[in-house]
């Protein structure tokens, strides 16, 4: 989960977390484990850790993923730290290794409530990913629609994920959006994937309705940036997002059926509008959850040293 020649969007939110943390005087050297590769990486990861960590002095490992711990099996002598991101706690079999190899870890940090009781660890951190404030803004949906080169008068909704990603369920996306398409003429349908966040921003501000139709998700980051954009937002009902959208108008959770998830599309297009909820979002931005991770390594850290 960090950015690649060719897929520069890929974890692209570990990058800009440990980007964050550089302003606020933390000093971090990274090891990739090439996972989506071979699963075999992550045993291969155990000697580049080790390696890792004969080159210097660390006060701490920062593990991101859970079957990243299986790199981490090595390390004896320095606190680790865990974030689980959703697929590593949700899916069946991935759940298995995270759970098995979660006393690796000193501290655990999950992106929801409903990851910390499936991962089964009560003194798990909830803590979701940060989001840009100042990169996703309201931007005037016609400047968006002209930057991007869309027509400004049909109505867009957007998939922000991957569709080669089984667990986001295009293919349930592309049913709703066929059943919105009899009641909104001209509706137009956008998979936004491989972009780099500026472009994400865009299509936030230029679309309609955002539309999620994952199987499972540990605490969306899209969702909060289409609030931060003030796109409203049509979901199922994974991860966090019912919460992440308390309070924010319009934007609608609903059952995975794809009839009911198109009426809650056709609701929001017939009045098109903006949603509120941006100023919920201050919690969550980029520098707050900075400062809380520098109190977390700094607990990790003396809780260790006190052993």
């Amino acid at each position: 989960m960090y950015p690649y020649p060719g897929r520069e969007d890929y974890g692209l939110f570990v990058k800009r977390q440990i980007d964050s943390l550089t302003p606020l005087g933390i000093e971090s050297d990274l090891v990739v484990i090439n996972g989506y590769q071979s699963k075999l990486e992550y045993l291969r990861g155990i000697r580049l850790v080790n390696r890792a960590l004969q080159s210097k002095q660390y006060d701490l490992v920062h593990v991101h993923y859970g079957l990243t711990l299986i790199p981490a099996l090595g390390i004896n002598n320095v606190p680790v730290i865990v974030s689980y991101y959703g697929s590593d706690v949700m899916d069946p079999v991935q759940w298995v290794f995270s759970r098995g190899l979660s006393s690796k870890a000193q501290t655990h940090i999950v992106k929801s409530e409903g990851m910390k009781r499936r991962l089964g660890l009560p003194s798990a951190i909830v803590m979701p990913e940060g989001i840009d404030l100042d990169l996703f803004r309201i931007i005037d949906k016609r400047e968006a629609r002209a930057k991007l080169g869309l027509l400004q008068e049909i109505p867009i909704v957007i998939f922000v994920a991957n569709p080669a990603r089984k667990v986001k369920r295009f293919d349930l996306a592309k049913r709703v959006v066929a059943e919105s398409k009899k009641a909104i003429a001209g509706l137009q349908f956008f998979a936004v994937t491989g972009k780099l966040q500026d472009e994400v921003c865009l299509y936030c501000n230029a679309a309609d309705v955002l539309l999620l139709t994952s199987k499972w998700e540990g605490s969306p980051n899209v969702v909060r940036e289409a609030t931060a954009c003030g796109l409203p937002v049509v979901s199922t009902d994974v991860g966090d997002v019912r919460e992440q959208l308390q309070g924010v108008t319009p934007s609608f959770v609903e059952t995975d059926d794809p009839k009911k998830l198109a009426e809650r599309v056709t609701q929001i297009l017939s009045n098109p509008t903006r949603a509120n909820g941006r100023e919920k979002l201050e919690k969550s931005s980029l520098d707050q959850v900075a400062i809380r991770l520098i109190t977390i390594y700094d607990k990790t850290i003396r809780k260790t040293e006190k052993r």
